[in-house]
């Protein structure tokens, strides 16, 4: 009996340092997709762009070429001149407006599939054949935004 108590222990000592250890990872994570938010638009304003969509968190699923397949979480704002994605780690990625051929909403990208309700791809085709793909909230107002309105 006592070793059963030790272990119930044990697993809930457990348990409250993972629930501890999480939760100042998902708060550092929140801070940091805000400040990088924040940063995106006054550079965007700075340059003298128009903001079609303001900056919000996104989650960027790879790339055929160029931009890499490392996944990461971020910051997605489409602007009058080009659609920029701040990485919470790694490089910028920018695409010119002109340089998208197509857009268009997928349940799945490279192999990765997304049965979640309300989420998509979004996937966007460059001239060069590149194909960059996107998760985002309201993917659809974005493809159907980029599409009506490429280059």
């Amino acid at each position: 009996m006592l070793d059963l108590v030790a272990i119930l222990l044990l697993i809930g000592t457990i348990l409250a340092i993972n629930l501890v250890v999480w939760a100042i990872v998902f708060r550092w994570l929140r801070r940091r997709l805000r400040g990088i938010a924040a940063v995106m638009a006054r550079s965007v304003l700075a340059g003298g762009e128009d903001m079609v969509f303001p900056p919000q968190e996104a989650s960027f699923r790879g790339s055929t070429a160029r931009f890499g397949k490392l996944k990461g979480n971020g910051v997605l704002c489409l602007t009058d001149k080009r659609l920029l994605f701040d990485k919470v780690i790694g490089p910028r990625i920018e695409i010119e407006r002109s340089a998208i051929a197509s857009v268009r909403i997928a349940d799945g990208f490279r192999g990765e599939w997304i049965f979640a309700p309300g989420k998509k791809y979004l996937v966007v085709d460059l001239t060069d054949g590149v194909q960059v793909a996107f998760l985002v909230k309201h993917a659809e107002n974005w493809a159907d935004f980029l599409e009506s309105r490429k280059g």
